[in-house]
């Protein structure tokens, strides 16, 4: 989480995310010794007195209710990707594969009943995170009927809403939901990861950053990418397409562009 003089990003993993933030960095900090300094801060707790930061850093993947309270007036901005596409990302990345006690709720229970699960397909990665991420277990202890969600909406509804059990107490109805999830949202400023630099450009021009400063960012190269090509289209057969569609039904409805 970036905290910028008139503005926090909020950091979705998966979605561009660490290219927005370390842009932002470099913007707001142009010096490498000022970033440095910076990181003293965030990762060490070490603030040295009469130095002037010019941001502040908070948990890297903290939700918008985790926005300290002197900064809850600043405006929100965060990306947003396609369902179908941040799946795909998410299974080539292996960090599923790397940490699986991290992204598995009890994984050793799951290695004992799924002894393959290394060597999981994508279809069956997606099964799999559907019943057992983390994500999906930490609702489904107190509201089990959201077992009919993906693990994009969960995360979804826990990054950008502002309650969250007031929230999943409706998920067995659709609309109700989809009312609750509208009426809890913090007003965000979304960056589609499918178009990252030309967004995030437009979005830092609209907070009145010169051109001179931002301009590079629109060809700039990106980072932490698991694929080399984008074709997540290839992935999906016509029943794990209709899956995804109905379990995140959430994200089509509040982004209709996010069609297959």
């Amino acid at each position: 989480m970036i905290i910028a003089p008139d503005f926090v990003f909020v950091h979705l993993s998966k979605t561009g995310g660490t290219f927005a933030a370390q842009t932002l960095r470099e913007l707001l900090c142009p010096p490498t010794y000022g970033r440095k300094i910076h990181r003293l801060k965030t990762r060490y707790g070490v603030r040295l007195p009469f130095y002037n930061y010019c941001y502040d850093e908070h948990e890297q993947h903290g939700f918008c209710n985790d926005i300290p309270r002197w900064a809850r007036d600043r405006q929100i901005v965060s990306c947003i990707r396609n369902p179908f596409a941040l799946y795909v990302s998410e299974f080539t990345f292996k960090w599923w594969q790397q940490y699986p006690d991290q992204w598995f709720h009890d994984f050793e229970t799951l290695r004992e009943a799924y002894p393959g699960w290394l060597e999981s397909d994508f279809p069956a990665f997606l099964s799999l995170s559907n019943r057992e991420a983390s994500w999906v277990q930490r609702t489904l202890v107190r509201f089990p009927k959201a077992a009919r969600l993906g693990w994009y909406s969960h995360k979804f509804v826990y990054y950008y809403c502002k309650d969250h059990d007031y929230v999943f107490e409706a998920v067995d109805d659709v609309d109700e939901f989809l009312s609750r999830v509208k009426e809890t949202m913090h007003p965000v400023h979304f960056i589609h990861t499918e178009q990252l630099n030309r967004e995030l450009f437009e979005f830092l021009k609209s907070k009145g950053y010169p051109d001179s400063q931002i301009a590079h960012i629109v060809s700039k190269e990106r980072m932490n990418t698991s694929r080399k090509t984008n074709k997540w289209r290839d992935w999906y057969s016509e029943d794990l397409r209709g899956e995804i569609e109905r379990r995140d039904s959430l994200l089509f409805s509040l982004f209709p562009e996010f069609n297959f």
